[in-house]
């Protein structure tokens, strides 16, 4: 796989080691994820402070983040150390689902159910912000991984947009995060990165492959698919 783009990744250096060339990333469309970036969607939230009765900004306690490649998954916690500005990534795990559908790269901020949350939760009180209890976490990691797989899940928001205005006025949009300055790729092997994006575009390819142009005839059909028109299939009588 061979990859263009003017930013680098952390895995990007893995494409030296394919001699075919015959996938192409075009990972122009690539924006950095700083940490401050990220720390802006994790670690604050609007909240409506009925007493008052204003919008404030709260600090959040934790937060999980799900990234997605290929059919690859990593469920990662956040959390903000007490009086810190920075935040903790821990990895709960990964692992491949191939019955859920290929995305190219796709990480999300989410959220699970509370009775999922309730069951990694410290169980201090019936509070919907218990903090998380990271050995009962482990122990229970399983319990979100089945929830990711099944999509019992609440995607609170998208990191993968990144929107400024260029010098002449027009809006520049950009989908596709660059890892290596947000910490995640901390956790993540480059070949494991790298090859779980080069599965994904195989899977594409041979997908498209296996699909017949509009207009296709059906004599063409049949030579596409390897027989031979010449050939009858049809019992003799």
């Amino acid at each position: 796989m061979r990859i263009i783009d003017k930013n680098v990744d952390f895995y990007d250096y893995m494409q030296g080691t394919d001699t075919t060339g015959e996938l192409v990333f075009d990972r122009t469309d690539s924006f950095v994820l700083t940490k401050e970036e990220l720390a802006r969607h994790l670690l604050k939230e609007d909240k409506w402070d009925y007493k008052k009765r204003q919008w404030i900004t709260k600090t959040i306690s934790y937060n999980f983040l799900l990234l997605q490649a290929g059919n690859k998954f990593w469920l990662f916690l956040v959390t903000v150390p007490e009086e810190a500005k920075d935040y903790k990534l821990t990895l709960i795990s990964n692992w491949a689902n191939y019955n859920r559908e290929r995305a190219l790269i796709k990480l999300d901020v989410i959220e699970f159910d509370w009775s999922i949350r309730w069951e990694v939760s410290d169980k201090t009180g019936f509070r919907r912000d218990s903090e998380i209890d990271m050995d009962r976490l482990k122990e229970k990691a399983d319990i979100l991984v089945q929830a990711v797989n099944t999509k019992n899940y609440k995607e609170k928001q998208s990191l993968n947009y990144y929107s400024y205005f260029s010098g002449d006025g027009t809006q520049v949009e950009k989908h596709i995060p660059i890892l290596k300055a947000c910490g995640i790729s901390n956790f993540i092997a480059p070949m494991e990165f790298y090859m779980a994006i080069d599965e994904y575009f195989s899977l594409e390819k041979q997908a498209s492959e296996k699909t017949d142009a509009d207009g296709t005839t059906n004599n063409d059909k049949i030579v596409n698919h390897g027989f031979d028109t010449k050939t009858s299939f049809r019992g003799k009588v």
